[in-house]
C-alpha cells in the first residue's frame, strides 16, 4: 500500500509540473512608429524608450560603410517614449542628420554613426532621456558598427578613408577614467 501511495504522489507531482510549464500572454497595439523599414528599432533596456531610424532611407552600401557611399542629410533618428500601461507612444525628439542608427545600446543610451563630408565616420552615444549626443569615436578614419560591452568596453570596426579593409578596435576603460585601445 505504501508503493501505491508513492506511485500516486509521483503521478500527481508530474501532472502538476506539466501544468505549470505553460505560458499565457497577450499582445496589444500601442501605436505606430514611422520608421525606415530596413533598420530595426532599438529599445531601451528599461523598456521605456524606442530609437528609430527616420527620414530618408540610406542605401545598404552606406549602412555597410562602403567607400564613396553617401548618406542623405535627412537620414536621422527619433526617440519615442513608451507610455505606461497601454498609453501608447509619444515622440520625444528627432536628432539632426545625417545619422545612422546602430543596434548597439546600453542603460544610458544608444549608438549612432555620422558620416562626415570628408569621408570619415564618427560613432556617437545618445542619451535615452535627454537626446544629448556625445562623440565617443571621432577622427579621420571610417569608424562603424559599434558594440558595447561590460565595464565601459566598446568595440567597433575602423578603416582609413581611402581603404577597403576594416580593423577591429576594442576600447577598455581604466580605473583612472582614461581608456586604452587595442587594434586587431
Amino acid at each position: 500500500q505504501w508503493d501505491r501511495l508513492f506511485e500516486l504522489a509521483d503521478q500527481q507531482m508530474r501532472t502538476t509540473e506539466a501544468s505549470q510549464t505553460g505560458f499565457t500572454g497577450a499582445t496589444w497595439h500601442i501605436g505606430d512608429l514611422p520608421a525606415i523599414n530596413n533598420v530595426l528599432p532599438v529599445i531601451s533596456p528599461d523598456g521605456t524608450r524606442i530609437a528609430v531610424s527616420t527620414g530618408a532611407e540610406a542605401s545598404i552600401m552606406s549602412r555597410l560603410a562602403h567607400p564613396n557611399a553617401t548618406v542623405p542629410s535627412a537620414t536621422s533618428v527619433a526617440i519615442w517614449e513608451i507610455l505606461p500601461g497601454r498609453g501608447g507612444l509619444k515622440e520625444q525628439m528627432r536628432l539632426p542628420g545625417p545619422l545612422l542608427l546602430t543596434d548597439a545600446a546600453d542603460e544610458s543610451g544608444f549608438f549612432v554613426e555620422r558620416p562626415n563630408d570628408d569621408g570619415s565616420r564618427w560613432i556617437g552615444h545618445v542619451d535615452w532621456y535627454t537626446g544629448t549626443l556625445t562623440w565617443v569615436v571621432a577622427g579621420d578614419s571610417v569608424s562603424a558598427f559599434p558594440s558595447v560591452g561590460r565595464d565601459g568596453r566598446l568595440a567597433w570596426s575602423e578603416r582609413p578613408i581611402d581603404g577597403d579593409a576594416f580593423d577591429l578596435v576594442i576600447r577598455f576603460g581604466t580605473t583612472d577614467g582614461e581608456h586604452q585601445e587595442t587594434v586587431i
